[in-house]
């Protein structure tokens, strides 16, 4: 008979089949022969999950793939905190080297931004405390950060204490990685003879490439197949930059080397150059063999022009210098610009007819293989970009080159040759950049080219890839950017931002291209090169700005600081600018003017109390309408009609204070108190909200102890009223005409406060509040009060008779036809009613 397991037993269960499987997987591998593997595991705590109402409701938190790492698995369980809680769907993004771009609703962003990013992997896990892992092969090595959110409902404002159970959702993950450990290293500037053996039949190796390295050619050479020489060797060959093969991915190269006939080879054109590069070597499954031994060899393509620093330094001028097989002139060709030169690094390369055999340079291998590369394969490398950071704010960052005496230059204008390209980098950091946003920016300088002439400057921008000459043309998989001299205006000037730029290192490739004005457009020999303007750096937001309807603002989510734009008005996306959502400006004004003149209902609450002789109450009725209407003036949404004539916050405090405070004297008014005692209260209340409204102005409890403690007041003198009168206090036809409808309004005005705003009716639901709960004190306030013949205080206390009376010796004029003591005008009918209420 099958047993019936409860339902949380099966999830239980289930999680433990999960985490078995992600276990057998990662320790139930092959041998990798030479290679050992290992097991690293991270976990993180419980990081609690927000509805997503723009990128700083995100939750955050980053987690570290060590090098070599040839499997991961993101082991992501996701529950609620109580069981009652609906299942959920979370969205989780998995990103290298920055925090993940997200739009989960498709918000558009703002012109000019760069939107592509590399390794970015996006999950959905349900709130059901399972565990869901994802898997991902070869992972590049650093920093990964994870975001996480859930879909957004319906926004209700809830009263803080009346929202009842609280449905909080968490995440938490276990990260494993399953290492490679003792892969052989193998060097570019000579032979290295390996050896594959049985029964695992592959092996993996790493080199570090030069850094000036912008591209090699790996040759496998004597191949030798069970002790067998052969001229093709039967091996499959995989390379691979900064994390390790992929046979099965068609990013990472490879080469089937039974194809070739003679040795095989593989030329690779884009690699990171600051790090290990791996090759993998497999031999297939339907190949025999029990050995195979070959060579390993490195052609390597390089930059050998480089700006030489210290030859800047004794020539004091920033002047470029380099080996004498390249000739320079410093302004033979550049006479308007003079003045400029003394400011900026100057490049010019002369252009004759023998000037391009001077730029040719050779290579030459281990097996003196020798590869001639012509002037269009020529690169130099130029200083590289300093950081200059404003400590005063994050994200703040200006790339600048360093002058001869290693201070940050004014300017980044420079020469673009037009027969070698010009490379430098800047570095971006996770914790000091990504946060904000990158802003690269390229300038053509005006009159810089000859009059007959016409030039074209373009930039190719790449992480961690040096974009040479054979990259720069197309610059794929990178950031492209093109200036031209022939029209003035737009065309000067290029632009593009990053959000959240990856760690790492940024290359700048430039390059020019000249064209004659009055004959073909056909490219020819610059006259005169062309100058650009190359500005870079990093700022919040979009340059500190969020549009017209967003304020720019710094979040933090655990340990991670990034600025986030808060949109308000329907405005969403990265800068706020997206306006499909968006309120009309009428729909604006129209909030602004309900929110604002619908406490002048408060009007005939004012002119009430005065006629009633309750100065008191009319003077914190006016407090409570002036700090209103401002405060919502202020708070509004809508930046074009809006005036705030104070700080936020004292309009926000005053505007509480005279709310509860108007509920405290208004209840206060109707219990029969006498003044000094009705005064004692006033003060008392007074402190005490000032008090309790600085400390939680939200709070459940600075609203209700004011209510029940002036209800009790009142209800005892109201029953102290019945017993001493022998008849019902206040009349029953104030009941009905007055004290029912002011009750009605004012819990009507309670019940839209506490259970019926969102943020879509806010601008109705809140003006009828103001609106109801002014009404209700024209019907809550007593009427004037009079003097039923009993002595004022003040009298007994002119003839010695010093007793002050708890409850006022006074009768409203509304309940003349209620009073039992109506018509006593005699001394001892006064005696007696003096004599009654002492």
């Amino acid at each position: 008979m099958e047993k019936d397991y409860p339902r949380s037993r099966d999830k239980t269960y289930i999680s433990d089949i999960a985490s078995t499987t992600i276990i057998l997987l990662l320790t139930l591998t092959e041998s990798f022969g030479q290679v050992s593997q290992t097991i690293n595991v991270q976990w993180t705590t419980s990081i609690r999950l927000n509805e997503y109402r723009g990128y700083q409701t995100v939750s955050l938190t980053a987690l570290h793939v060590p090098p070599a790492t040839i499997e991961t698995v993101w082991d992501v369980q996701c529950s609620s905190l109580h069981k009652s809680c609906p299942v959920r769907t979370a969205q989780i993004y998995f990103q290298h080297g920055s925090y993940p771009l997200v739009s989960p609703y498709n918000a558009s962003y703002p012109a000019d931004f760069y939107l592509n990013r590399s390794d970015l992997h996006h999950i959905e896990v349900k709130t059901n405390n399972l565990s869901y892992p994802h898997h991902v092969s070869s992972p590049k090595p650093g920093i990964w950060f994870v975001t996480a959110f859930l879909p957004k409902t319906e926004e209700k404002i809830t009263q803080k204490g009346l929202n009842g159970k609280t449905c909080g959702y968490g995440m938490g993950i276990r990260f494993i990685n399953r290492l490679l450990n003792n892969i052989e290293d193998v060097s570019m500037t000579k032979h290295s003879k390996v050896s594959i053996r049985s029964p695992a039949l592959f092996t993996i190796l790493k080199f570090l490439p030069p850094e000036v390295t912008t591209g090699y050619t790996l040759y496998l050479s004597h191949c030798v197949v069970d002790k067998v020489n052969v001229s093709v060797c039967p091996v499959k060959v995989t390379v691979s930059s900064e994390h390790l093969p992929n046979v099965w991915s068609a990013t990472d190269p490879s080469v089937d080397c039974r194809e070739q006939n003679d040795d095989c080879q593989i030329t690779i054109d884009r690699l990171v150059a600051d790090q290990y590069n791996y090759v993998q070597v497999d031999v297939p499954d339907n190949v025999t063999a029990s050995l195979v031994e070959f060579h390993v060899s490195f052609s390597v393509l390089r930059c050998q022009l480089r700006y030489k620093l210290e030859d800047a330094l004794k020539r004091r001028k920033g002047i470029l210098y380099t080996p004498d097989s390249i000739k320079h002139v410093i302004s033979s060709k550049n006479k308007n610009s003079t003045s400029d030169m003394d400011d900026v690094l100057r490049f010019i390369s002369v252009k004759s007819n023998e000037s391009e055999s001077l730029l040719n340079y050779s290579i030459t291998t281990e097996n003196n293989q020798t590869q001639s590369l012509r002037a269009h394969e020529a690169c130099l490398f130029l200083p590289s970009l300093g950081t200059l950071r404003l400590a005063s704010e994050d994200f703040a960052s200006l790339f600048v080159f360093p002058d001869a005496l290693l201070y940050p230059q004014p300017n980044n204008r420079i020469f673009i040759p037009d027969n070698l390209v010009l490379l430098t980098h800047y570095n971006i950091y996770a914790m000091q950049d990504s946060g904000g946003t990158l802003k690269v920016e390229l300038q053509m300088v005006k009159d810089q080219t000859d009059p007959s002439q016409d030039a074209v400057v373009w930039v190719c921008m790449m992480k961690n890839i040096i974009p040479g000459k054979h990259l720069i043309d197309e610059c794929e998989g990178g950031i492209k950017l093109t200036v031209n001299s022939s029209v003035h205006g737009a065309t000067m000037t290029n632009q593009l931002y990053v959000p959240y730029p990856e760690e790492g290192r940024w290359y700048f490739g430039l390059y020019s291209v000249c064209f004659n004005k009055n004959r073909t457009m056909n490219p020819e020999d610059c006259k005169q090169l062309p100058m650009v303007s190359l500005l870079v750096f990093t700022s919040r937001c979009v340059e500190e700005q969020c549009g017209t309807f967003g304020q720019c603002q710094e979040y933090i989510s655990g340990l991670h600081v990034f600025s986030a734009c808060s949109c308000y008005a329907g405005y969403r996306g990265y800068g706020c600018t997206d306006a499909t959502e968006a309120e009309s400006d009428t729909m604006l004004l129209m909030t602004a003017l309900l929110l604002t003149l619908s406490n002048i209902f408060f009007i005939p609450s004012i002119f009430v109390a005065i006629h009633r002789r309750l100065f008191v109450e009319a003077l914190v009725y006016f407090f409570t309408m002036f700090f209103s209407t401002f405060y919502h003036a202020c708070d509004t949404k809508d930046v074009t009609h809006y005036y705030c004539m104070m700080k936020y916050e004292v309009l926000s405090y005053c505007d509480f204070l005279g709310s509860i405070m108007s509920f405290w004297v208004t209840i206060l008014a109707m219990a029969r108190l006498s003044p000094p005692v009705r005064s004692f209260f006033h003060m008392l209340g007074a402190l005490c909200l000032a008090l309790g409204v600085e400390y939680d102005r939200h709070g459940l409890w600075v609203f209700v102890v004011p209510a029940a403690v002036g209800i009790i007041i009142m209800s005892i003198s109201w029953v102290r009223q019945c017993c001493i009168r022998k008849n019902c206090y206040p009349s029953k036809w104030r009941y009905v005409k007055f004290l029912l409808p002011g009750v009605l309004f004012a819990g009507t005005g309670l019940v839209i406060f506490a259970f019926l705003e969102t943020e879509d009716n806010y601008k109705y639901t809140h003006s009828a509040w103001h609106i109801v709960m002014a009404l209700s004190i024209v019907f809550l306030l007593p009427g004037r009060q009079k003097p039923k013949g009993a002595k004022p205080y003040m009298q007994l206390q002119t003839r010695g008779e010093d007793s002050v009376p708890l409850m006022d010796d006074y009768d409203d004029e509304n309940d003349d036809d209620d009073d039992p003591y109506r018509g006593m005008n005699d001394p001892s009918s006064v005696q007696t009613s003096r004599n009654v209420v002492l």
